[in-house]
């Protein structure tokens, strides 16, 4: 019988647009690992939360551990880890906490957050609106800024369109994960993961005792990656099919949801996706030079505390991704 005190939980905590699925997706994928029925179970996030979001988060959060373990039903007798992805859980009051008391039950808990450049992602995250239909595709980026408000204990995932700006401030959030979590929280960059995947899930395999050789010939790819689409009515609908796939993910139908999720997300992708127009013009310069005094606090955090090789000031050029 498979002794949860002999194996390691790994969370993903965010941040938003940074990366989080294609991190989850690799570490899914790993013979060592289980994952959570569906990346984002927002397991951890408050009563408030759930009540907003029945039919779309499996599992209310609680104190009793097989509450937790139903969102693995892939658990094997070599699993070593299981892994759960909601990037909320950074900026959302309360969840590093209900995180930390899960140690109790594993081996160790490791809390993994992937930091974009906090620009680069509030322009990310600018287009996602759009591409979700939560703004209008004239909306411009400086309209965007000013519709972004206070994060909220409690909101639908949409909501997290208008406050982006704020949820972007690490600074604010990893000093409590620090202080939680210690030498099990693990600060990773957004632009090593796209550039160099292998070397991260190595380093990181090899800090929580996975083997790393899996990736040796392993395929990287971008999951979720932010575009524009052509039907924002097929877009929806696409969205509307996490209900679905969570539905037979608790059913004794699960093994086949995988394969025909991947199948049918790459014939959407195929038919909706195409390249965005790049952000432009006098009041869309100012808008960039806007956010950056904004985040400049967060960018001279990250850079001394992790290293970080992030840009100070707009130079005009902007990440497409």
């Amino acid at each position: 019988m498979l002794q949860y005190k002999d194996i390691d939980l790994i969370v993903i905590v965010g941040a938003q647009k940074s990366g989080t699925s294609s991190l989850f997706s690799y570490l899914s994928e790993h013979y060592q690992v289980a994952e959570s029925i569906t990346k984002q179970s927002c397991y951890f996030m408050s009563e408030g939360y759930y009540a907003l979001n029945k039919s779309d988060v499996p599992r209310q959060y609680s104190k009793k551990l097989e509450d937790f373990l139903s969102l693995f039903p892939s658990v094997q007798p070599h699993t070593k880890a299981l892994v759960e992805a909601t990037p909320d859980y950074l900026h959302t009051p309360g969840v590093l906490v209900r995180i930390k008391a899960m140690e109790c039950y594993f081996r160790s808990v490791q809390v993994v957050a992937v930091l974009r450049h906090p620009v680069d992602r509030f322009v990310s995250w600018y287009r996602f609106s759009i591409q979700l239909n939560k703004i209008d595709s004239h909306t411009s980026l400086k309209d965007y800024y000013d519709m972004n408000g206070h994060i909220l204990t409690a909101f639908k995932e949409s909501d997290g369109c208008f406050f982006a700006k704020e949820s972007g401030q690490y600074e604010q959030f990893l000093p409590q994960a620090l202080d939680l979590f210690g030498d099990n929280l693990h600060v990773l960059s957004f632009d090593q993961l796209k550039n160099s995947p292998r070397e991260l899930l190595t380093s990181l395999c090899n800090h929580i005792g996975l083997d790393s050789n899996y990736y040796n010939q392993y395929e990287f790819g971008v999951v979720n990656k932010t575009v524009s689409i052509r039907s924002p009515a097929l877009a929806k609908t696409y969205l509307g099919l996490r209900r679905v796939y969570i539905f037979i993910m608790n059913s004794p139908l699960r093994k086949a949801a995988k394969p025909i999720r991947n199948i049918i997300s790459t014939a959407y992708h195929r038919i909706n996706d195409t390249a965005y127009a790049p952000i432009n013009g006098a009041h869309q310069e100012a808008s960039y030079n806007e956010l950056y005094e904004y985040y400049k606090k967060t960018i001279l955090f990250c850079n001394k505390h992790y290293n970080f090789k992030w840009k100070q000031k707009h130079n005009g050029s902007e990440k497409n991704d």
